[in-house]
């Protein structure tokens, strides 16, 4: 018998209705689903990409388009399995790029994993959380005999919908950069932090490697199912930067607030990056640099609140990089210490001016 979702965050997460029904299942998935390799990302993309009208899909129908995603990937960075160690599909694929290719070699690497691009995967897609999503969620059913997958409404109604296809396809290709990133680079290393100029980045401790992971928005938008974190307006990707719903990344607890406490020598924030992914949030143009905008000032309480749930989403991953970057960059162990160090940071902030968002 197949175990609901054991993690409460997680299954809060689903359950809120901010982002539409056929959003919810992958963005899940895609989040909080456990990788021991990319494939999980190179299928969700195939299964959207794959122009078909039917409710089936042959698992042939599905190969090549996988392939060609996981490709993309594996040239670039060659680590998509946590262990780093070669596998008979990379080995295919090694072999398919040393013969140049080719169609000819295209097909010989079809037919060389032919049986084994799918395994595990179909079985293990739905698994989140430490059980597997209910299933009104799913968006496929595995008809092993048929060699095909049933694809569910949910599915269906994201493959019609091109606005929620879009978005979709470009949070799983964030999430996928962010993973590839976690293993070439160290998880237990890793630091994720925000640039001005180059957006997140994520570097070992040290600093000795340090890769862009290019936009914030892709990578934190999903955790706010596409909204403003303050005023919950959807924010708009394409947008000017002088429209009011153009999507900001905004430091929850101001850089002055922080500066000033370490300047003080204030133990609670020696060891704190201010500018590290737990203090990261999107904000729609006018609620963090408008007119009436929030700019160094402290939003009500329910915000941080909101900001230390969605923290605890972050540690809830498989030990990518967003959970090693909020524990690294509070300079904590647990997700007991970061809340510790979330709310002695916030009992400092309160005496701040008070900013409310417009609507609240």
């Amino acid at each position: 018998m197949k175990q609901g979702i054991k993690k409460a965050s997680i299954a809060e997460y689903i359950g809120d209705k901010n982002h539409s029904e056929s959003l919810r299942s992958l963005r899940t998935i895609t989040l909080f689903g456990k990788n021991v390799a990319t494939y999980k990302f190179a299928l969700a993309l195939a299964l959207l990409k794959v122009e078909s009208n039917q409710s089936t899909m042959k698992f042939a129908d599905l190969q090549e388009s996988f392939l060609k995603e996981f490709l993309l990937h594996y040239e670039e960075v060659p680590q998509q399995f946590s262990s780093g160690k070669p596998t008979r599909i990379t080995e295919a694929c090694d072999l398919y790029i040393k013969a140049g290719k080719t169609h000819s070699a295209f097909e010989v690497l079809k037919e060389s994993t032919a049986a084994l691009w799918h395994n595990y995967v179909f079985d293990a897609f739905h698994n989140v959380g430490g059980g597997t999503i209910d299933d009104k969620w799913w968006l496929f059913e595995h008809d092993s005999n048929n060699k095909s997958l049933v694809l569910t409404d949910r599915l269906l109604e994201l493959r019609e919908s091109s606005f929620e296809k879009e978005i979709m396809i470009n949070e799983i290709l964030a999430r996928w950069s962010i993973v590839q990133s976690a293993w070439a680079y160290g998880v237990s290393t890793n630091l994720v932090t925000h640039s001005e100029a180059e957006g997140l980045v994520i570097s070992s401790q040290n600093g000795s490697k340090r890769v862009s992971l290019r936009s914030a928005l892709g990578a934190l938008l999903p955790y706010q199912k596409g909204r403003c974190f303050y005023c919950d307006a959807l924010v708009d990707k394409t947008s000017q930067s002088s429209e009011d719903l153009f999507p900001d990344v905004d430091h929850f607890f101001a850089h002055s607030y922080i500066s000033g406490l370490k300047t003080e020598g204030n133990k609670r924030a020696l060891s704190i990056n201010k500018d590290g992914i737990w203090n990261l949030v999107i904000a729609c143009k006018a609620c963090n640099r408008g007119a009436n905008g929030k700019f160094d000032s402290r939003p009500p309480p329910q915000f941080f609140e909101k900001l230390v749930k969605r923290n605890m989403l972050f540690i809830e991953e498989h030990k990518h990089a967003f959970r090693s970057g909020v524990l690294t960059s509070l300079g904590v162990e647990s997700s007991m210490q970061m809340q510790k160090k979330m709310h002695d940071l916030w009992n400092g902030f309160e005496i701040r001016k008070v900013w409310v968002p417009k609507g609240i």
